[in-house]
């Protein structure tokens, strides 16, 4: 017998697409990715690249309404995508679980914090009736809250932001799911606390042998606390792959610009953060070739007019979607050939170059 743990997640092509006034915005765009079992997967990305949406599409929690999506989400071999919502029921907090980006506003206002738990255990029938109390404490007490017998009878407006995102993770974890989704956990903390969060995420992530996606835009979170990374950009996957070989050696540029937009204790006093130029492309006015094409300072025209399909580096696991990959002789050479041409990274002047992709709003999209 093989002593292979099958995957805690399997998505192939997952599609979610929402009908808006100005056409068809593909949030989630074809994207596939294998989570194995006790893994941390971090996905990174700028505002508007699919990330949120992906993870609620993943909990099967995206409108109802003008809103189409596809593909095959499997849990532990189980369609998710195929079930029903009164099915989807008895999965939420028995085996899968999320972590909501605001704990401000996520939690019940006018229900006391150990009621909100109780509330869970009663509804899955996880506990006796008689044992709720207790067991809301006790869920309390293994996410570090003090004194949680007093704290369960306060109501969220009475906690600190640290401790409201505390009884988050809390809820989240009451029914020992099998995969936790942690979405923008840190949002709006503190530092200090941030670390507190993520510390405790991935303390229990580990004592309960617990998958996680973890959704974020620091990539010194994601370099810490996750065992994998994949990078989003307007609805795709461009870079997928163990988290630390993923930082050391990006392949797709888009990765490449987002580490090196990150500061630097190394740098001088006041030096200027680099960015990446320009905007994501808006969602329903999509760019022909690659999305990231007009904003990459490798481009050539290849890019504009195709798309490029996902390439992988088979002794680490290693995929990513470009032309030409960071690190190669082709991406140098069309650096060079860019520079000599001394225009934007596709060839094309600035001028032209915004009126072909409408989409894009910068002033200045240069090398």
């Amino acid at each position: 017998m093989s002593d292979v743990q099958p995957p805690a997640l399997e998505v192939r092509n997952l599609q979610t697409h929402f009908e808006t006034p100005h056409g068809i915005a593909r949030s989630v765009d074809g994207v596939s990715f294998t989570l194995p079992t006790s893994h941390v997967l971090a996905v990174v990305g700028e505002s508007g690249s699919g990330k949120s949406v992906l993870s609620r599409t993943i909990m099967r929690l995206t409108p109802k309404v003008n809103t189409k999506s596809s593909g095959e989400v499997l849990l532990s071999g189980v369609d998710l995508m195929k079930l029903r919502e009164k099915d989807m029921r008895s999965i939420w907090a028995d085996r899968l679980s999320m972590v909501f980006q605001d704990p401000m506003t996520a939690l019940n206002p006018v229900m006391p914090v150990g009621d909100q738990i109780s509330e869970l255990l009663l509804r899955h029938k996880l506990v006796p009736k008689a044992e709720l109390k207790t067991a809301a404490i006790a869920a309390l007490a293994s996410v570090g809250i003090p004194d949680p017998v007093a704290r369960a009878n306060q109501y969220p407006h009475e906690l600190s932001g640290g401790m409201r995102q505390r009884v988050m993770i809390a809820i989240a974890l009451a029914g020992n799911p099998e995969l936790l989704i942690a979405d923008e956990p840190t949002t709006a903390l503190d530092v200090t606390i941030q670390a507190q969060i993520m510390t405790l995420l991935r303390q229990q992530q580990t004592q309960r042998r617990m998958s996680m996606i973890l959704i974020t835009h620091d990539l010194g979170i994601a370099s810490a606390y996750a065992d994998d990374l994949m990078v989003m950009y307007a609805g795709q996957v461009v870079e997928r792959g163990p988290a630390a070989e993923v930082l050391r050696k990006p392949r797709s540029p888009y990765t490449e610009a987002l580490r090196r937009s990150i500061p630097r204790l190394a740098n001088p006093s006041h030096a200027r953060l680099e960015v990446i130029p320009g905007r994501p492309p808006t969602m329903t006015d999509l760019p022909k070739g690659c999305r990231f094409a007009p904003r990459c300072r490798y481009a050539q025209d290849k890019c504009l007019t195709e798309v490029p399909g996902i390439e992988k580096e088979t002794q680490t696991e290693h995929e990513y979607r470009c032309f030409y990959p960071v690190g190669t002789a082709a991406n140098r050479g069309a650096l060079a050939l860019n520079l000599e041409r001394g225009r934007t990274a596709a060839g094309l002047p600035v001028s032209q170059r915004l009126e072909k992709h409408a989409g894009q709003r910068s002033k200045e999209i240069l090398l």
